[in-house]
């Protein structure tokens, strides 16, 4: 989707927040901010892309946010990482049937373990030394 850039990291947190929906994602905009993010082109690079994908609540929208995010369904590398931190879900097994319809092609999983960071860097074909400099260099 959007225009050609390097590979980058997808992945899921399950959290439970006292703030409503629309709070939280001032919050996540404030945290892209905070790390760089110039929103310029649509799905151009990025250094960091916070999305609220789901809710517990019920369905939501607002000019702002829609809750289920509308697209999370049709995009595989939002929906595998979504299906990680799903523990149990009630319609877990059709967002697992959707997710084998998609097209997963560059969608790779990285194992849940203390260490899934380095070895998600790796993936991207950097070191964690690499990815480390790039870090420091970005703040």
């Amino acid at each position: 989707i959007g225009p050609a850039q390097p590979d980058y990291l997808n992945a899921a947190v399950l959290l439970d927040s006292s703030l409503d929906a629309p709070e939280l994602l001032q919050n996540m905009l404030g945290i892209e901010r905070q790390h760089g993010r110039e929103r310029r082109e649509r799905w151009g690079p990025r250094t960091l892309d916070l999305d609220l994908l789901w809710s517990d609540g019920p369905p939501l929208e607002l000019p702002q946010l829609t809750l289920p995010h509308p697209r999370v369904l049709e995009r595989a590398f939002a929906l595998m990482p979504l299906l990680d931190v799903f523990p149990v879900h009630p319609d877990k097994a059709t967002f697992e049937a959707q997710l084998l319809r998609l097209d997963r092609a560059g969608v790779r999983s990285v194992a849940a373990t203390p260490e899934w960071h380095l070895a998600a860097v790796e993936s991207l074909g950097q070191s964690p030394e690499e990815a480390s400099a790039e870090r420091s260099v970005a703040n």
